[in-house]
């Protein structure tokens, strides 16, 4: 796998900082995401299907949820070695149903049509190009397929302070700052701040832009999901974590605009325009 710079920095930004997540939270994440009732699909829904988690990250939090709808042949790629070792291993108990795979999502290498639900969290906005990162998801995708957006909302106290953070990030190296987060923060908190301070690439979108990015590539049917409970009454779950607010009240654009986007869009079955 050939990797620029920015994509190599990318790579072992995430397998470091994934590896200092707590079991404990790997556990609550695990346990929370891809829900059946979230997702408004029914609990069998992926019984004899194929899916593909683009981007599993180290806690390979989206696997237990694709395998509780049913999943019995996952595909789960990471550009990082280490997030899918530690995928692996946090997961191993479900491991024979998964296909652990090293790859750029940007870059992948699978035919066409080859899956009918496709978990990308996060990871989308932390490409080079967005819209061509997602086109390889489309054209992997099986018609009548659903794929599951998680992208950076724009806007908001927290976005922005965010924004402000990063640009005085430039001036600390990454060490200094990954040694002081370790030793002020719990390992979950540590990473997230360090996500956001110095990861390459990182795009935001109001709702309108990523329903655009979203339609222009050829999916339909595209429906905003409710944000998942925070998964702890601490201080960062309660109060500076974009996905607890809602975006619909004063307080939620307040603090963080158009908030944490997740999107679910469907591929045209064949013989419908795009």
């Amino acid at each position: 796998m050939n990797l620029s710079t920015a994509d190599r920095r990318t790579s072992e930004l995430y397998g470091e900082i994934h590896a200092i997540v707590e079991e404990e939270h790997v556990a609550a994440v695990r346990d929370n995401v891809l829900t059946a009732s979230d997702l408004g699909l029914t609990s069998t829904y992926l019984v004899g299907k194929r899916a593909l988690d683009a981007g599993v990250g180290g806690m390979g939090r989206a696997l237990r949820g694709l395998f509780r709808l049913g999943c019995r042949d996952i595909t789960a790629v990471d550009i990082s070695g280490e997030n899918i070792r530690n995928a692996w291993r946090r997961n191993c108990d479900i491991s024979e149903y998964v296909s652990f795979q090293t790859m750029n999502i940007q870059e992948l290498d699978y035919p066409d049509e080859s899956f009918h639900f496709i978990h990308c969290s996060g990871v989308l906005h932390h490409t080079q190009s967005p819209p061509e990162a997602l086109k390889q998801l489309y054209h992997c995708l099986s018609p009548g397929g659903w794929i599951y957006l998680g992208l950076y909302g724009k806007g908001g106290l927290l976005y922005g302070t965010a924004r402000f953070a990063r640009l005085l990030a430039k001036a600390v190296p990454y060490r200094t700052a990954a040694y002081c987060a370790k030793r002020l923060f719990s390992g979950s908190v540590a990473s997230y701040l360090l996500d956001y301070l110095f990861v390459p690439y990182q795009f935001h979108y109001t709702e309108t832009e990523a329903r655009q990015l979203i339609s222009e590539t050829g999916l339909v049917n595209v429906r905003r999901l409710m944000n998942p409970l925070p998964l702890s009454s601490s201080f960062w779950n309660r109060f500076l974590k974009p996905s607890t607010y809602d975006p619909t009240t004063m307080l939620g654009k307040m603090m963080v605009g158009s908030g944490w986007i997740v999107l679910m869009a469907q591929k045209p079955p064949h013989g419908k325009r795009t």
